[in-house]
């Protein structure tokens, strides 16, 4: 993060000028920038509550009971690992698994499926919103689509794809064994045998089974998908509307419907793939990406400090700060345990 920062700032210096940044800020309306970009935060901080409330619904739905402000917490830590580690929101997916289980103790395989349930349905939303912001550029602005579709399709194809694989995994039963057993082949073939198949496949028997029944009480009763998909589409708007914002903020109003939609979903699907490897990359292409709408290079490399504080380094602190928390929390729980022994 520290390297992709300097070569941003550096590219901001050598190309952009810190003169034309300088002058941007300059004829800004500070107040009114500071209502808008207040609310901006707000709403990226609003979006994170939403999508946590949809995940704490799908939990209920397997009779795993976890209170909204521990849902949040969770998904606040595991969306701070997905911004830190490039690894396409699995391992954020892993940790609030693994922090719901923790306190659970039971039923890791229902944790799991409410995981996967909740990233189907928020990964077909990003693909209507992928979708619509390439419909209405290639309906308006024809001389755009030649630079933004090929890049649009690909998202959506690798994220329809990735979304496949889960849904197989839903509606086919013994489909996770299966592929879980592969992996295992895999890796036992890796590493020259060194632990057994068989063994770490029986353990895994009553997890893989808790999993299987944790699909099949969403497919046996869909009714309860409606409201965390409603929740999961308030928290998508709720993102775009925090992207939008931030422009409004700079008194940029003339920006049309489809910018909005097509900027927020590259700068959402690249920062989802690449994570931390993101910084410097996305910044200085996200740059380029707004002088297609005839924004000076000023405006750009300002628009992109802003709007990636907003989506990223936002998240990142709100993340870090609520694991530090979890952390003492953690640590003065030990202690008291530790006192009552005594």
């Amino acid at each position: 993060m520290i390297v992709g920062l300097v070569v941003f700032i550096l590219y901001l210096y050598f190309y952009v000028g810190f003169n034309e940044i300088s002058a941007e800020f300059g004829r800004l309306n500070y107040l009114q920038f500071s209502l808008l970009y207040s609310l901006a935060l707000a709403a990226a901080l609003l979006s994170l509550f939403l999508f946590s409330t949809a995940w704490q619904r799908l939990l209920n739905a397997l009779s795993i009971k976890i209170g909204f402000i521990r849902a949040f917490q969770y998904n606040a830590v595991g969306t701070f690992v997905d911004l830190v580690i490039p690894c396409q929101t699995v391992c954020g997916e892993i940790v609030r698994v693994q922090l719901v289980w923790q306190e659970e103790r039971k039923n890791y395989g229902k944790i799991l499926a409410s995981a996967f349930v909740n990233r189907i349905l928020f990964n077909m939303i990003t693909v209507f919103g992928l979708s619509a912001g390439g419909i209405l550029i290639f309906l308006n602005h024809s001389s755009l689509s030649g630079y933004i579709m090929g890049p649009l399709i690909f998202l959506i194809i690798g994220t329809l794809i990735y979304n496949a694989v889960l849904i197989v995994m839903m509606v086919r039963p013994g489909t996770a064994k299966k592929l879980f057993s592969g992996f295992l082949r895999l890796a036992e073939i890796v590493t020259f045998k060194r632990f057994k198949r068989d063994k770490l496949l029986a353990r895994a028997e009553g997890s893989l089974q808790n999993f299987e029944t944790g699909f099949q009480i969403f497919r046996e009763n869909p009714k309860c998908l409606i409201m965390p998909s409603v929740f999961l589409f308030l928290s998508w708007v709720f993102s775009v509307l925090s992207f939008v914002l931030v422009f409004y903020a700079m008194d940029y109003l003339f920006l049309p419907l489809d910018f909005f939609l097509v900027a927020f979903s590259l700068t959402a699907s690249i920062q989802g793939v690449a994570a931390t490897l993101s910084v410097g990359t996305l910044d200085i292409f996200m740059t380029q990406f707004l002088g297609l709408y005839n924004i000076t290079i000023g405006a750009s490399g300002v628009a992109v400090l802003l709007v990636r504080f907003v989506v990223f380094w936002f998240q990142l602190i709100v993340g870090y700060a609520i694991i530090q928390l979890i952390g003492a929390r953690n640590l003065l729980s030990t202690g008291s345990d530790q006192k009552a022994k005594k």
